[in-house]
């Protein structure tokens, strides 16, 4: 599903999912990749727009987190995609079709 939305849709990533990313696989229990597997990955994905954190997106993650009542994280996450112009953020970390200001959360994996 993931190579799918990569190659079908037009979107960018934050460099706070990059990192994300690399620690989630590289741990995963049941199914850890590799390291070079996981970096070949994050040069791929760093192909398309990348928003880059800066003291501007923590501070708007930050103010986002608290209006919103997310983690830290997730208001940065929300924060990135607000600065790339998305409308739509895909995220399983989000409530299905959860709307932030200007952008609505869609987790691609449910089966709708």
């Amino acid at each position: 599903m993931s190579e799918q939305l990569i190659n079908n849709v037009e979107f960018g990533v934050s460099g706070q999912v990059l990192a994300e990313f690399y620690t989630t696989v590289t741990r995963d229990i049941e199914r850890p990749i590799s390291h070079a597997d996981a970096v070949g990955w994050i040069a791929d994905l760093s192909e398309l727009e990348v928003v880059e954190l800066d003291s501007d997106l923590v501070l708007a993650g930050a103010e986002l987190s608290a209006k919103f009542e997310t983690s830290y994280w997730d208001g940065t996450i929300i924060a990135a995609a607000q600065r790339a112009g998305a409308k739509t953020l895909y995220s399983e970390d989000f409530n299905h079709q959860q709307v932030f200001d200007d952008v609505v959360a869609i987790n691609p994996y449910l089966d709708l």
